[in-house]
């Protein structure tokens, strides 16, 4: 005969050897199925571990590893993928190319980052991005408050200093031209590489910039070009 080898409620049994049912890993309590706890209550499938040599879990495939539907979720709260840990939420890299990566809910003392990006590639012939955002879409019609904004940024709150953009060019040694920010408009009508609007403020700056030789510097042409605080 065979031997039930498992005296403990809920757990689901395997077979260990010929004649012989022991309890397997899997919990089972009618509401939740867990690994390696019994007191997980705030999910359906849970997986506790108290290591960092392994996976959680492991998926390899050449599609969609895992995916994550919330779209039934009401009132603004389905969220398809959720992730929290102590040195970010969520963290992802390219294929074997782990130079390219980035990082959701991330802290680096003493930063934190909403999103962060990194690119360290040093493959040539090609452009490297560290954050690439695209908004295209085409609509006709419509109000004058329509845009399409491909990168926002917003900033309050602080009592030192707030920064809706920063952009920083980190190699003084390298580089023919580098651009803290660099602007590319081209538009039917009216196009802005850099547009910059202050308002309800005590004292406001559409554009402010402070450089070795020129605060602003702009031209139009090798003839035709314009600075603002000269060295």
């Amino acid at each position: 005969g065979v031997t039930m080898g498992c005296a403990t409620n809920n757990y689901l049994t395997k077979r260990s050897s010929a004649t012989t049912l022991s309890c397997s890993q899997l919990y089972d309590n009618g509401t939740n199925v867990l690994i390696g706890t019994t007191s997980l209550s705030n999910c359906k499938f849970g997986i506790s571990y108290s290591n960092t040599d392994l996976y959680g879990i492991y998926v390899t495939m050449p599609g969609d590893a895992i995916f994550g539907d919330a779209s039934g979720g009401g009132g603004g709260r389905g969220r398809g993928v959720t992730g929290s840990g102590g040195e970010c939420g969520v963290y992802g890299y390219n294929g074997s190319a782990t130079s390219v990566l980035g990082r959701l809910g991330y802290y680096s003392n003493p930063y934190y980052y909403g999103v962060y990006a990194e690119n360290k590639r040093t493959n040539t012939g090609t452009i490297h991005y560290g954050l690439y955002s695209s908004c295209e879409g085409s609509v006709s019609g419509g109000s004058g408050n329509d845009k399409n904004i491909a990168v926002r940024g917003r900033a309050g709150n602080h009592n030192l200093m707030n920064v809706g953009v920063f952009g920083d060019v980190g190699s003084m040694t390298k580089g023919t031209n580098n651009y803290g920010i660099y602007g590319d408009a081209v538009g039917p009508t009216n196009a802005y590489g850099v547009y910059g609007k202050a308002h309800d403020c005590g004292t406001g700056y559409g554009v402010y910039g402070v450089g070795q030789d020129y605060g602003v510097y702009g031209y139009y042409n090798s003839s035709h070009y314009g600075y603002i605080g000269s060295s």
